[in-house]
């Protein structure tokens, strides 16, 4: 009987434990100015990026704003860190203290423009050549 007793418990333990969620890990960026994700503008200001398989939600004060679809790569050795780049008024990348979070472009409106870089120059992107 106490065997069985403890095989019960043991059983409603790890129910329990499976059922409850996984904490997730939350990065911090900062966007300077005006930027949009999926359509959702969001303002300059101080965000939260909560990182799953192949997607990310941005929360602001607690509030999630927007669920994107994003690639998570290590960041390289000779990259800058906590690091936000726009092509126009799109978010694409944001680079973290590891990690390199890549936004793909909205699929059909292809990304054309100037992208600033870490030093401040300019890069053009071609015309016609969307930026994935």
């Amino acid at each position: 009987m106490k065997k069985l007793l403890q095989t019960v418990v043991g059983l409603f333990v790890l129910a329990a434990l499976m059922a409850s969620p996984i904490p997730e890990e939350s990065h911090q960026f900062q966007l300077r100015t005006q930027a949009s994700l999926c359509g959702v503008t969001l303002e300059p200001g101080e965000y939260s990026l909560v990182l799953h398989e192949h997607l990310a939600d941005v929360y602001r004060d607690e509030n999630l704003l927007v669920t994107a679809k994003a690639k998570v790569t290590p960041l390289g050795k000779h990259q800058w860190s906590n690091t936000v780049y726009c092509c126009g008024n799109v978010l694409m990348i944001v680079r973290l203290e590891k990690l390199k979070v890549v936004f793909p472009a909205p699929l059909g409106k292809p990304i054309v423009g100037e992208a600033k870089t870490q030093t401040g120059n300019k890069s053009s992107l071609p015309p016609g050549n969307p930026q994935r």
